[in-house]
């Protein structure tokens, strides 16, 4: 996803048009308009939504679930595959196309971007833009059974409609096990002794928290939560964690939380020093608390730099 190109032109090459020459094509205020209205539809009408999606997008799958609020810059260049699920506040920037394959689970609060702009001035000020389409197709645990096929997976999700789609989304392979838990990561205990029944907690484990713990504030004990949980793994498990943050873009932060406490959701965005706590006492990998653009693997080719509102880390436990 980080290499891009231009809208329309091969990849590797860029477009230049001067931001006075930018105007709303009539295609991107249809998407936005049918995506409004698809915000406002009711809990229960799936038969409203599906018409809509059907409507805004390029194609759509069956079995495909998208809670609002969804933001698409024009939506006709989006495919869906069968048996999508998206959480709330999906943003697609479908300026080239964007293909999301079968089974795909989106987290809360995910953008998938298919434009950006240069980090040099002079090129940001000639409005010099690249694009490049992005293809999702699998999940957390296709990807590891990819790699290791015998390898065991649990989620969990406190939303119930999550649960109901997880049943057609969490395909196993034939040599590994793949599970599902309705619970709330503020009730760690529960999740673990679910998890134990699955997992081999004398074998190292992955905890993968992404996107996840910005939507527990201060006051309902976040460190605490994730610190209890690292506790029961095993040594050389590891922790892999992205939060939000308040210091990197505030403004842009502070009208999300805002906008987030509309529907009645708090949300604790932290800064690097409050995001670094979580890895207390472990041993964070390269190329350590970074933005999510700048993260890579160790010994990979560090990503093109690229503006980013969220922090990634992975660190092993001792």
């Amino acid at each position: 996803m980080s290499t891009r190109s231009a809208a329309g032109w091969p990849p590797g090459s860029c477009t230049r048009t001067a931001p006075r020459a930018w105007r709303p094509w009539r295609r991107n205020l249809r998407g936005k308009e049918l995506a409004d209205a698809y915000n406002r539809t009711g809990a229960r009408d799936e038969e409203g939504r599906r018409a809509l999606l059907k409507e805004l997008l390029a194609s759509l799958g069956t079995g495909v679930w998208i809670e609002p609020p969804l933001h698409v810059a024009y939506g006709n260049r989006v495919r869906l595959g069968d048996d999508v699920y998206a959480n709330f506040g999906l943003t697609l920037v479908d300026d080239v196309e964007v293909f999301v394959g079968d089974r795909v689970m989106f987290a809360p609060h995910v953008a998938v971007s298919t434009t950006g702009h240069p980090v040099h001035p002079d090129l940001r000020r000639d409005g010099t833009q690249f694009s490049a389409p992005v293809r999702i197709e699998p999940n957390l645990h296709q990807i590891v059974q990819r790699t290791v096929p015998t390898a065991r997976v649990v989620y969990a999700d406190n939303d119930p409609i999550v649960l109901r789609h997880a049943e057609a989304l969490l395909v196993s392979s034939p040599e590994g096990a793949t599970d599902y838990i309705q619970a709330d990561v503020r009730e760690p205990e529960e999740i673990v002794r679910h998890a134990r029944g699955i997992l081999d907690f004398d074998r190292p484990i992955a905890l993968s928290l992404i996107a996840l713990m910005h939507f527990v504030p201060d006051d309902q004990d976040a460190h605490g939560i994730v610190r209890g949980l690292v506790e029961t793994l095993p040594s050389g498990s590891h922790l892999v964690l992205s939060h939000a943050a308040i210091d990197l873009f505030p403004e842009l932060a502070e009208q999300v939380i805002a906008q987030y406490a509309k529907g009645g959701i708090r949300l604790g965005f932290r800064t690097r020093a409050e995001v670094a706590r979580f890895f207390d006492g472990l041993e964070l990998v390269p190329p350590g608390l970074v933005t999510a653009t700048e993260w890579s693997g160790d010994g990979l080719e560090a990503p093109a730099p690229e503006e980013s509102g969220i922090y990634a880390g992975v660190a092993r436990i001792p």
